[in-house]
């Protein structure tokens, strides 16, 4: 088959999946607004390097959710775990400005340092730093984020279950966008909470009920 022609088929099969995906606008509404609400957060962060990390977080919801609508799921999960990834790592660099550096200058960014129980953005040290008296939560969701990153990394690393889920071939698929659809809320929610752990009591009064109205009911 001539190259072109089978790209051309690719894209075809692609098509027919959004074409169905467009029917089904909720979970697409529902990236789109998840993307929008950490961009809106990231504005209220006076940090520079840290606001454009969060605002390069929206932008991988919405590319994840973009691969998810033209059936390409893995690529969706492996940029949903690269959101959570950046979206807790630029909570990390907050408070760690030299690893930050590294990291802006080719550096690692390290999951298990991340969400180190002893100093990551999930500890209490770092809660008692940044949060003295909010009630201590943080290792409940250091848990989801920890259980969140693990289910989709079995679609970056290629597990094989993921390949009797998903196939080599496109095709639609409904339990994958359901399975995506929770992977989102949880990846968002896990974020969020950490941005309230490490920005909120130093964000100025006049814009607390902005931020309010973001986070309400979002943090569960």
């Amino acid at each position: 088959m001539n190259i072109l022609n089978y790209f051309e088929k690719l894209n075809e099969k692609s098509q027919e999946i959004y074409a169905i995906a467009l029917k089904e606008p909720l979970l697409l509404g529902k990236a789109h607004s998840s993307a929008s609400e950490i961009y809106e957060l990231s504005k209220f962060i006076t940090d520079t390097d840290e606001q454009q990390m969060l605002g390069v977080v929206s932008s991988q919801i919405e590319a994840s959710c973009l691969a998810l609508s033209l059936g390409l799921y893995r690529p969706a999960m492996s940029t949903l775990r690269l959101a959570l990834e950046l979206g807790l790592g630029c909570i990390y660099f907050s408070a760690n400005k030299f690893a930050h550096r590294e990291w802006m200058n080719g550096g690692d960014l390290k999951w298990s340092t991340i969400t180190s129980d002893q100093d990551g953005v999930f500890s209490t040290r770092f809660r008692k730093a940044f949060f003295v008296n909010l009630e201590d939560e943080n290792l409940t969701y250091r848990e989801r984020a920890l259980s969140v990153f693990r289910k989709l990394s079995e679609y970056v690393h290629g597990n094989n279950e993921t390949w009797k889920i998903n196939g080599i071939s496109l095709q639609n698929n409904t339990g994958l966008r359901s399975l995506y659809a929770n992977q989102l809320d949880e990846v968002v929610t896990v974020i969020k909470f950490a941005f309230c752990v490490r920005y909120l009591k130093s964000i100025d009064k006049a814009n607390c009920e902005n931020v309010s109205s973001i986070l309400e009911n979002s943090i569960t």
